[in-house]
């Protein structure tokens, strides 16, 4: 079976009706990253191609205001390929809340060789432990290098540039923002700007009185913006401060006044409070500030043209804010800007010990003071008020108020109608907004509501056409919901679910070229408040805003045919195209493009004046290029031309094509791709004659490429020979998509008619092959190492009434067993699919264990949404597991929520901080707990646990039980129900206790289980009885004189197949000696209308497939499939080369143990010949009081069945001949008959 490297690619067939739809309007929103853990910020380095961006990560737990963890990291992302690489790695450092990496900017000199700018990035970050606040700058090793470490794996820091902790030690409001002007990137190289560093230092406090906060404090760098000159050639301006290693810039504000005003400096600020009043000074003053008076300005910005200053600045009690201030606002005349806080937020006061002041006193060295007044925000959003309103038809959710402004940029790419417009977000909301400001308004006439704003019919102020827009929000409908596209997933839409579309905006970023980007924290898009602020899974996504030029490329699903038009309404230069197509969809051989049929030397139709050569590789299915060798061609207005008048494109479900076009000014725009043809839908999958309809041919398409491998085929070549997820080959796989959409399709009816197969007889159950002697032999050989400890052959085939019992009450369970997890195959679930992640050094390793080593952020995350325990009738989790070493409280498994009420969880924690340190299983809802608690239990040993909770809402016995070792513990009753549950966590090493205090779990868990049902006492032995999953449940037995195989399973439970192979490298098969299950009737156990035998079985592959239901291979009732090996071909007794996989009825295949058995059957004394010695030996054990003696037919009894086998097998040799006729003597026939005959009356 294929690796599924190819099952994304699989869903690329709505990729050009997606980018169709958002084609109405002059751009559309491309996610250019997804599957990212907790996406901060983006950037672009100057000078670096256009796919090149940098974005920064932090790895948390996830959670309510929760977040623990370490640091992340800086990445390097090539947005054509998808790859990332990892610049830098911050995780020695730990962080909670809102610590951890912040943002980035890149030296203006980053790419420039030779400068002291070279390859100097800068980042700011912030740990635990203070918190510390960072402003560092790094090194990378060079152009598309990383940042060197030293020991234990720690970056290495160039420079510290600033360093602080903050106020109080609060984890939050740290230095949100760093940049340089943009203007500085093209400004002369030596220019002293291109070393001013920006820093936007949020206030560390939180809900603090006026008087404790720093914000306007002139001596403390917190709740400012902050301006330094990092050039190292400049005199350190703190020489004795080694957490300040920085000049300053003599343009700032104070130095500026300071050298227009000698003997009158600005000393610092006075500042009024009230409850009791007083007035208190600062001095002396940081002459770094650059304005003062903010609380968490997240995020700030500088326009790209303008470099006038935008900032969001998130509020605490009553006020969002939006802040503008003038680009080189200052001239020596002027005290540093205030905006406010904690005096006022917004234009609102803030009560608690603020004096309400509108303005801010700064003292002077000759006596005296200025009042600087303060600047109100030009946009305010109040908590208390719902939105108001939009415009442009996007109806803004209503019934959330404002909560986190999260600043971003004015926009300044290419395009047009979005030009000078600032946009901005709610991080809480998910709305996006977009305003136009007159940037030359007067800073006095800033009132909060700079809006233009006009009543509606109602007399709510509502924004005027022009002057605000919510161009996202929660709902679906909003615009840049339905412009989103993803060109490498074009399954991809923003109604997939809660995890889709764009939710958390934590960031906005600015290439070089002005392109807008939107970095979505990632979780649950509308989770209207701070819940959840941190997603522990890797759902984050970067999006990028991108133009439509409408320029087309037309592909006609039906003949293949390929088409380029200039739809763009003005002729249009061309210098040069490229076709591209993951999937591989182009054939070269029917691309006629302009080279040689279109330009001068051909038609001159598309370009007389130049001849033009193709680019690509021969025979390249995924790239096709070609270019004018001279100047550009110019296509007339609605001008088309054909690259391909058919078969250009290979026809199959990946509509993935992409058309870059070069331009005459040498840039480069992706046109927009449509398909047409087949009533303008795409393929449906399974569609292999592409007549649009599935149906029996399609079927007979598939089935005659079963077993191919397409070694060298693209995607779109291997779909059409049945490889329907992409990975290369026609596989067991593909056959359950097939069979799937087929059913969905035409019906299960429909697709039990495609084999015609008999229904099985009742009576059909087959006995053992000849293999089956193995149970006298002890020269067994496996061809795969043996698990210790498992069952002798003759356990795994004796068939018992215990043995059937059990298998049976365990089925009874396994029928309500929702979520397994094995280990044997990663952290999957092999029933219900709700996989799960893991965090630090949590690991499933090769014995089937999950690994949890105890150390802090080590464990294994579920989505619960997957799982939905709150929808149970009743349930049960069921563990083997093993304690290394105990830890107070912490959880083996803990799943639903503390940090809402009511609560309501489930956990059990080993050894708990109780009385004593019992271990303690808790079963909580509606603010009613239940717990049971007994003996800690023993470290290094593996224990088994089962705990129980029979819900009222079925009206059975209202319990909750555990059992331990299969013993009862207890069982209590209980009076609040499972629906209570919180579907907020699922972890596995992990406490969901807030703030994650509690230590984590240190051991491993060999199989956990959920099951929608209460197991019952017996269950709960039997389930102990039948052990953890075995990654191997059949087993296949060789002769390897015989040729005969035998299918068996040594599981409690039944084992339930719908497809099974053997493969032989050696071409050691034989199909004409293959008794296949479609020979023998159809299947032995189970529902549904029988076997198909593959149609391309031969000597090195065979195998076959059940169209519906499945075959449970049980116990004691293994399956012959006749001497389906050849074993001359690596000789006799010689083990072979088989391998055997089967298919778990509809969900995966699994790789089967191959046993090799080298004996005759008959040859009951051993020496490899069947012959009148074994005769005897058989007669004198049926003559026997105890009747032991050579079983052939291993059924514990000598007897007449024994000698069936013996006579089939007459006259073998180990080294050639065949069975010969048996000597039957009168006398030997009566001896048979009695002695059987007595042998019936002892029975």
């Amino acid at each position: 079976m294929g690796n599924r490297t190819f099952s994304l690619i699989a869903a690329l067939c709505g990729l050009s009706a997606a980018i169709h739809a958002a084609s109405a309007q002059s751009y559309r929103v491309e996610r250019v990253a997804s599957g990212l853990q907790q996406p901060l910020y983006v950037d672009q380095a100057p000078g670096d191609p256009d796919n090149i961006i940098y974005y920064m990560t932090r790895v948390t737990t996830g959670g309510v205001n929760a977040g623990s963890g370490t640091h992340g990291s800086l990445w390097r992302y090539d947005m054509d390929t998808q790859a990332s690489t990892e610049v830098l790695n911050l995780s020695h450092r730990d962080l909670t809340l809102d610590l951890g990496p912040q943002g980035l900017a890149f030296h203006p000199d980053f790419n420039n060789p030779g400068t002291d700018g070279f390859q100097k990035v800068y980042v700011s970050s912030a740990a635990t432990g203070g918190p510390v606040n960072y402003v560092e700058e790094y090194e990378l090793s060079g152009p598309g290098g990383t940042v060197p470490t030293g020991r234990g794996g720690i970056p290495l820091v160039n420079r510290t540039l600033l360093e602080y902790n903050n106020v109080f030690g609060d984890n939050n409001h740290v230095i949100d923002w760093i940049g340089f002007d943009p203007r500085a990137y093209s400004a002369a190289p030596g220019s002293p700007e291109r070393n001013y560093l920006y820093i936007s230092a949020g206030d560390g406090s939180n809900g603090r009185p006026a008087d404790q906060r720093p914000e306007q404090k002139s001596t403390i760098a917190q709740g400012k913006l902050l301006r330094i000159d990092i050039d190292p050639a400049k005199p350190d301006f703190y020489p004795a401060d080694p957490a300040k290693n920085f000049a300053i810039p003599d343009t700032n504000p104070i130095p500026l006044w300071n050298a227009a005003n000698p003997g009158n400096e600005l000393l610092g600020t006075t500042l009024n409070y009230t409850g009791p009043t007083e007035s208190v000074s600062y001095s002396p003053a940081l002459q770094e500030i650059y304005f003062t008076g903010t609380r968490n300005t997240f995020r700030m910005s500088m326009d790209k043209l303008t470099g006038d200053f935008w900032s969001g600045d998130v509020g605490e009690f009553a006020r969002e804010e939006i802040n503008f201030l003038p680009a080189d606002p200052y001239d020596g005349t002027q005290a540093p800007y205030d905006f406010g806080f904690p005096q006022r937020e917004g234009t609102g006061v803030f009560v608690n010990r603020s004096n309400g002041d509108t303005s801010i006193q700064w003292d002077l060295a000759g006596g005296g003071a200025i009042v600087q007044d303060s600047i109100n925000p030009i946009r305010e959003g109040a908590h208390a008020i719902i939105n108001s309103g939009s415009t442009a038809g996007d109806v803004e959710i209503r019934d959330r108020p404002r909560g986190a402004y999260i600043g971003g940029y004015v926009y300044r790419g290419p395009i047009e109608e979005l030009q000078g417009k600032y946009f901005y977000a709610d991080f809480t909301q998910g709305n996006i907004f977009s305003l136009d400001f007159d940037a030359t308004t007067p800073v006095a006439d800033f009132s909060g509501d700079n809006f233009n704003l006009v009543p509606d019919e109602s007399g709510t102020n509502v924004a005027s056409l022009g002057t605000r827009e919510v161009v996202l929000n929660r709902n679906l409908n909003s615009l840049w919901h339905t412009l989103m596209v993803d060109p490498n997933d074009p399954t991809y839409t923003a109604d997939l679910g809660a995890d889709f579309g764009i939710g958390r905006i934590v960031s906005f970023g600015e290439d070089n070229d002005g392109n807008l980007y939107i970095v979505d924290m990632g979780g649950q898009r509308g989770n209207s408040g701070f819940n959840n602020d941190y997603p522990a899974g890797s759902t984050g996504q970067i999006f990028r805003l991108v133009p439509n030029l409408l320029v087309y490329a037309s592909v006609d699903r039906v003949t293949g045919a390929i088409t380029f038009s200039n739809e763009t309404g003005e002729p249009l230069d061309v210098l040069g195209y490229e076709l591209s197509s993951v999937a591989g969809s182009l054939d070269d051989n029917f691309l006629t493009g302009v080279t040689g049929v279109l330009d001068s030397s051909g038609n001159g139709e598309v370009d007389a004046a130049n001849a033009w050569q193709v680019t690509s590789a021969p025979g390249d299915s995924t790239r096709f290029a070609e270019e004018s060798t001279g100047t550009a061609a110019t296509l007339a207005i609605d001008q088309a031309f054909a690259i391909s008048t058919q078969d250009g494109w290979t026809q199959s479900i990946y509509e993935d094509v992409k058309l870059d076009v070069t331009l005459g000014n040498g840039s480069t725009i992706a046109a927009l791709v449509r398909y047409t043809g087949n009533s303008g839908s795409p393929f449906d999958r399974g569609d292999l004659n592409f007549d649009g309809v599935l149906d029996a041919a399609d079927w007979v398409a598939y089935r005659q490429n079963f077993f191919g491998v397409f070694a060298g085929a693209s995607a779109a070549e291997s779909y059409g020979l049945g490889d329907l997820d992409g990975d290369g080959d026609n596989d067991y796989d593909d056959f359950l998509l097939f069979k799937a959409d087929y059913i969905a399709a035409n019906g299960a009816a429909a697709f039990e008619a495609l084999g015609q197969i008999p229904e099985p007889a009742a009576a059909l159950l087959l006995t053992l092959a000849a293999a089956a002697g193995a149970v006298r032999t002890n020269r067994r050989r496996r061809s795969g190492a043996v698990a210790a400890g498992r069952p002798r052959l003759g356990a795994k085939l004796a068939v018992t009434l215990v043995a059937a019992t059990a298998a049976l009450a365990a089925d009874a369970a396994r029928a309500d067993l929702q979520h397994l997890y094995s280990f044997n195959n990663g952290l999957n679930d092999s029933i219900g699919g709700a996989d799960g992640q893991a965090f630090g050094a949590a690991a499933v390793n090769g014995q089937g264990q999950l690994d949890l080593p105890g150390g802090f952020g080590d464990y294994v995350g579920f989505d619960p949404q997957e799982i939905q325990i709150s929808s149970y009738t009743d349930l049960t989790f069921e563990t083997w597991f093993t304690v290394d070493t105990h830890q107070t409280w912490a959880r083996l498994f803990d799943y639903g929520s503390r940090d809402v009420t009511p609560e309501g969880y489930l956990y059990f924690a080993p050894q708990s901080g109780q009385g004593g340190n019992p271990a303690l299983a808790r079963y909580a809802t509606n603010d009613v707990r239940t717990e049971i608690t007994y003996a800690t239990p023993s470290e290094g040993q593996q224990h088994h646990l089962a705990m129980i909770v029979d819900d009222n809402a079925n009206g059975g016995a209202d319990l909750f039980t555990v059992y331990f070792d299969g013993v009862l513990i207890d069982s209590v009753s209980h009076n609040h129900p499972l629906s209570g549950v919180i579907e907020t966590y699922a972890f596995l090493g992990k406490s969901t206790f807030p703030g994650d205090v509690d230590p984590y779990f240190n051991g491993s868990i060999d199989e956990f289980r959920i099951y929608d049902h209460a197991l019952s006492q017996q269950e709960v032995l039997d389930s102990i009885a039948a052990g953890t999953t075995q990654e191997s449940a059949l087993t296949i037995y060789v002769n390897t004189y015989t040729g005969a195989i035998t299918m068996a399973s040594a599981e409690t439970l039944p084992v339930d197949i719908d497809y099974y192979a053997i493969s032989s490298a050696a071409g050691a098969l034989s199909t004409a000696s293959w008794n296949s299950l479609q020979d023998q009737g159809g299947a032995v156990v189970g529902t549904g209308e029988g076997w198909e035998e593959i149609d391309q079985s031969n000597a090195t592959k065979l195998g076959e497939l059940r169209l519906l239901g499945q075959s449970s291979v049980v116990a004691g009732a293994p399956l012959a499939i006749g001497a389906a090996y050849d074993p001359a071909v690596l000789g006799l007794g010689t083990d072979g080369d088989l391998t055997f996989e089967y298919g778990l009825a509809g969900v995966s295949t699994v790789a089967g143990e191959v046993v090799y058995l080298d004996f005759l059957p008959g040859d009951f004394n051993g020496d490899l010949q069947v012959d009148a010695a074994d005769y005897t030996l058989w007669r004198d054990g049926l003559a026997a009081a105890d009747h032991t003696g050579p079983d052939g037919h291993p059924d514990g009894v000598v007897d007449a069945l024994d000698y069936q086998v013996w006579t089939s097998h007459y006259g073998a040799s180990a080294v050639g001949g065949a069975p010969a006729a048996v000597p039957e003597p009168a006398a030997l026939v009566l001896l048979v008959s009695v002695l059987t005959a007595a042998t019936v009356a002892r029975r």
